[in-house]
Parts: C-alpha cells; structure tokens; sequence
C-alpha cells in the first residue's frame, strides 16, 4: 500500500480523523508495516508490549481463550490501551486473511 492510500484510510479512522494531513503523512512513511498469514499471531494475551496497530487491509480476530470477541477490518485499531496503560495485553490477536497493519 502507497503513502497516500495510508493516509486516506488513516484520515477515515475515527482516531485519527483529527490529525492534520502532514502529520498523518510522517506517520505513514514512519511506521512500521507488518503482513500477517492467515492464522498468524499478532499478540497473544498478557504479553507486555507498548504498540498499538491500524488494519489497512485483510482482518484480525480478537479473541479471550477460545471466545472470539470481534473481528476487526481496514481502517479500526486494537492495542490502543498499551499506549495508554502499561497492563499486559488483555486478549489475543491474529489474522483471519492476510493482513497488513500499521505498528505504532
């Protein structure tokens, strides 16, 4: 995915909707970009780790145990309470489909 399609679904996400273009557009050619396989961790429950991540395309599946709590697509965001809090994670991410996130 090009800069500007980042930028367009980064613009659509109820987060960062705010952000002015210029800053979305540094956080676009500085994030980390991670492709996940269908079926690959993300982040498994009660890991410690300070990121949170945007979906750009494919879908991730949040899940506790074996109950799956939602599946997310393009332009929603999970981890967001690991920027906030220093708690570790509180449920399990993977892919559904291939995947391709951005790291922040």
């Amino acid at each position: 995915m090009n800069t500007e399609e980042k930028i367009l679904l980064l613009k659509k996400t109820d987060l960062m909707c705010f952000i002015e273009q210029n800053t979305l557009r540094q956080l676009a050619e500085h994030c980390r970009e991670i492709t996940l396989h269908d079926n690959e961790l993300l982040f498994e429950e009660g890991s410690l780790e300070i990121a949170m991540y945007i979906v750009l395309s494919g879908g991730i599946c949040i899940y506790k145990g074996r109950k799956q709590i939602a599946i997310l697509g393009p332009g929603q965001y999970l981890g967001e309470m690991s920027l906030i809090e220093s708690k570790p994670r509180s449920a399990s991410a993977k892919a559904v489909c291939n995947a391709i996130l951005i790291e922040i």
